[in-house]
């Protein structure tokens, strides 16, 4: 017999691990799913991908030419997932150093670790999957799309939208950048 203890430590490990297949699941978890990608041969038989790999191309620049290191933002994630919702991202030298959850929890210092959903989730993240926008060929299921913020050139909105009748309504989300500031170290 289970007591309530044991039930909600099994709760508890169930909805963390939900929680992460459904972050995960929308990279299409591989060791790329984080790094900026490579604009190829195969996408530049596409049209679209042009105009939308020198938007990412100026932007990047733009947002690397800066040397932002240390800000903080904010951002809704809308998605069919338990991580949905608000969550505000510290970041120091390039590292997070603190997040406020969807749900409220804080979590930095010890309590940042690799449980701690968006982890490691800085600008630079958000270029990588910005950087899937070029990626689109007769297969593609869903369109990146991307607008990128004219002073500092960071993704503003990233929206994974479904341009096909058989692609799953679940694996679209957004990322939308409500405040961004830059902090002083």
């Amino acid at each position: 017999m289970l007591n309530k203890k044991k039930i909600k430590q099994i709760y508890l490990i169930f909805l963390f691990m939900l929680c992460l297949f459904s972050f995960f699941s929308l990279y299409r978890c591989n060791n790329n799913e984080l790094k900026i990608q490579q604009f190829t041969e195969e996408d530049k038989k596409y049209s679209e991908n042009f105009e939308s790999y020198n938007n990412f191309q100026f932007f990047y620049d733009l947002w690397k030419k800066q040397n932002i290191k240390s800000y903080h933002f904010i951002f809704n994630y809308i998605a069919q997932a338990p991580t949905k919702g608000r969550w505000e991202i510290f970041v120091k030298d390039g590292k997070v150093i603190k997040i406020i959850s969807n749900t409220g929890s804080i979590y930095e210092g010890n309590n940042l670790n690799l449980k701690t959903p968006f982890f490691s989730f800085t600008i630079d993240s958000l270029f990588a999957i910005a950087s899937q926008s070029y990626k689109n060929n007769e297969n593609s299921l869903f369109i990146i799309t991307v607008k990128y913020n004219e002073d500092y050139g960071y993704p503003e909105q990233i929206k994974k939208i479904p341009i096909k009748k058989d692609a799953p309504i679940d694996q679209s989300f957004a990322f939308l950048i409500i405040f961004f500031e830059i902090s002083q170290n």
